[in-house]
């Protein structure tokens, strides 16, 4: 259904990456059955929703899951068995995949994709020679999607062209008069730019946290933005920008930088909102620093 999954990176660390297909895929390499007993002490019952948040930590934190094999496609699927409630199965399903391959949108797409599956009750199988199942499924050949600058004519105007250019070569005094930069992310003199970070692969723990709203909450909130001609997403840049600027000293942060994810699919004919695919680009936007002062009332 996806011919991205059957992608794998080739070169992935030169100047000239490129995608192969391998000729076989090991769903073994893949698929993986997580156990409560790998996640939790023995014996120690944990409610779902600190479950998952567990799972999400394990997984993020598999040093495995965040290498990028040679010839082998850069995704897997974890789940693991929960406890059934009035005899129905039930398990937790999480897609992990490399963003070379596939944007956000994608992981809905798989989620999809996945369900349809499972409502089929007929499979391919075979005894192989040690007497062990193995699940074989002969696909239909599938081309890649062309990539979104093929797939789509996304022009550039001189105009926003010429900003970058100027920005990288002309006097910091002079770029600064004219409003100009070198990069896509808008810059500001008191600019919170945080702090250096170092990633130690042995020691990295990923700090998620599962935060969870009511329907009526949620159902107010999105009311409410409708009112005021607001998108959530611009409502979730603001709650951050406000978070920070009560913690992080005005000293040290006057600006902020938030990015948004920008959907181009309705750029593209022929890659739909069906399709497994990498169509996404980013917007920046500066931030001011928000008063405390004035947010009571």
């Amino acid at each position: 259904m996806h011919p991205i999954l059957s992608a794998a990176f080739s070169g992935a660390d030169g100047e000239a990456p490129s995608f192969v297909r391998p000729p076989t895929i090991e769903l073994q390499q893949h698929i993986h059955r997580l156990r409560i007993e790998e996640l939790v002490p023995t014996g120690k019952s944990l409610p779902e929703e600190q479950l998952v948040q567990v799972i999400l930590e394990h997984v993020h934190d598999n040093r495995r899951s965040s290498n990028l094999v040679e010839g082998i496609p850069p995704w897997k699927l974890v789940y693991l068995p929960l406890n059934p409630p009035k005899g129905k199965a039930r398990f937790l399903c999480l897609f992990a995949y490399s963003h070379g391959i596939a944007d956000g949108k994608s992981g809905l797409v798989l989620h999809k994709t996945f369900l349809e599956g499972l409502l089929i009750s007929e499979t391919s199988t075979r005894k192989s020679q040690n007497g062990t199942e193995t699940h074989l499924e002969t696909t239909e050949y599938r081309p890649l999607l062309p990539p979104i600058e093929r797939a789509a004519k996304l022009s550039i105007s001189s105009g926003y062209l010429l900003g970058p250019i100027l920005g990288a070569y002309l006097p910091s005094f002079i770029t600064a008069m004219l409003n100009l930069r070198a990069s896509a992310t808008p810059e500001s003199s008191d600019q919170w730019r945080g702090k250096p970070l170092f990633h130690d692969l042995d020691d990295f723990h990923i700090g998620v946290r599962i935060i969870s709203a009511t329907d009526i909450i949620l159902r107010r909130v999105l009311s409410q933005c409708k009112i005021h001609d607001c998108k959530l997403t611009g409502l979730l840049h603001q709650i951050v920008v406000r978070s920070l600027s009560e913690r992080v000293p005005i000293t040290k942060a006057g600006t902020f930088v938030a990015q948004s994810a920008v959907d181009l699919r309705g750029m593209v004919r022929q890659i739909s909102d069906d399709d497994m695919a990498l169509c996404v680009t980013g917007h920046y936007e500066l931030h001011q620093r928000h008063d405390t002062a004035h947010w009571q009332g």
